[in-house]
């Protein structure tokens, strides 16, 4: 029998990767990309332990590790040195942290965001976020930021974009609603895996936020302490978000649109998880096929029509191939739509099939699918548009 001996080296157990670029072996070159000391022309190298799932052993009969576990590990180590650089970068463009609950210290749990200074006085808001799997405070994509640029996969070019535009701008932050009351920091799901021993378990009082349980509780926060009390009344708010973040966002306004409906000018989202069962406001209904917009992955060219009915609005391509990566691959289009959206709020939509109401048959929807190739004039899909069949098998359901 064969036995496989452990090879001379350390516990590796017990190593602890170092928070600094350098140290782990990379380096940010001159097109803010994340680059190997050693190799200048790759970037970040996740199976730098191995593929596959068996051990690093260690000397003197010391338990072995997971390669998993140190890939998972070491990419935190590197994640956390990318976040405090976009930390500062985002407070060289003048934003600073603001604490939730407001007036929590950073001795009690909390969950930071970040606004801008003009955000009391200024005449418009665009409130950021991304998805709740983002990477962490002002990112929407860590993956984008590992294998492309820091500031496009960050939130740095939206933030110069929506200052340059005379935006006051709010980021939300329902990727680290984890209290980790040990280091007294909030921390996102991965952060909390790769730093813990599997066998801790979450608690879910200890390792939670007060009013930010959830990515829901989160934005009603937003809404409800930081853009209806901080932000001017009269100031207009453009909202981009990403994933389920904007299935929250939906929800929200659905719930409360009588007290948002003449502030909320647009609504871009990617890849959201809302549906058209989440709306039964009829006016949000309307705003949703007027101002807002859906791009979601898909294999067309960017911007085009995807005639999709789940969402109740204008559904797009973003040629993307992840959720997270939308917005940095078309944050050219988010921005270009949100200014056209303030210059003709009423036709700033392509006049694109949307059902509203009841559900057209399996037939009727295909003839309108096929039709937009040819024309893309059509108007909405509402109830009253649907042939009298459609209407009395609806009824006969109901």
């Amino acid at each position: 029998m064969f036995r496989r001996k452990n090879k001379a080296g350390r516990n590796l157990a017990e190593i602890e990767f170092p928070h600094d670029l350098k140290e782990l072996g990379f380096f940010i070159n001159e097109k803010d990309q994340l680059r190997q000391i050693e190799k200048p022309d790759e970037g970040f190298d996740y199976f730098a332990h191995g593929r596959h799932h068996g051990y690093m052993y260690a000397a003197n009969g010391g338990h072995g590790v997971p390669r998993e576990r140190l890939n998972e590990r070491r990419r935190e180590a590197v994640d956390a040195c990318l976040r405090s650089i976009i930390i500062t970068r985002l407070e060289g463009l003048g934003l600073t942290k603001l604490l939730l609950p407001l007036g929590a210290s950073t001795e009690e749990p909390h969950v930071p965001i970040m606004v801008s200074q003009n955000l009391q006085t200024c005449n418009k808001v665009l409130l950021l976020s991304p998805d709740s799997n983002s990477g962490g405070l002002g990112i929407w994509c860590m993956r984008s930021i590992e294998e492309g640029a820091l500031n496009g996969g960050s939130m740095i070019d939206a933030v110069k974009s929506a200052l340059e535009f005379g935006y006051g701008v709010a980021i939300m932050n329902p990727g680290q609603l984890l209290w980790d009351y040990t280091t007294k920091t909030p921390v996102g799901f991965g952060t909390w895996r790769a730093t813990k021993d599997k066998k801790i378990p979450i608690d879910a009082f200890k390792n939670t936020v007060p009013s930010h349980n959830s990515p829901q509780e989160h934005v009603d926060y937003v809404f409800g302490h930081v853009l209806d009390k901080i932000i001017p009344s009269h100031a207009e708010i453009d909202i981009m978000v990403c994933g389920m973040v904007a299935y929250s966002v939906v929800v929200f306004l659905n719930n409360n649109w009588d007290d948002w409906k003449h502030r909320v000018v647009a609504l871009v989202m990617a890849e959201s998880a809302h549906c058209l069962p989440n709306i039964t406001n009829i006016e949000l209904q309307q705003f949703l096929m007027q101002r807002a917009r859906n791009y979601i992955v898909h294999s067309k060219p960017r911007e085009s029509v995807i005639l999709d009915p789940r969402f109740g609005c204008a559904t797009f391509s973003s040629s993307a191939t992840s959720p997270n990566a939308i917005i940095p691959a078309c944050l050219d289009l988010f921005m270009n739509y949100l200014n056209k959206a303030h210059a003709d709020p009423e036709n700033c939509n392509p006049d694109v099939p949307v059902i509203v109401g009841d559900v057209p048959d399996h037939e009727e929807w295909l003839n309108a699918m096929n039709s937009v190739d040819q024309n893309t004039a059509l108007h909405v899909l509402d109830p009253d548009s649907f042939s009298e069949s459609t209407k009395g098998n609806a009824a006969a359901e109901a």
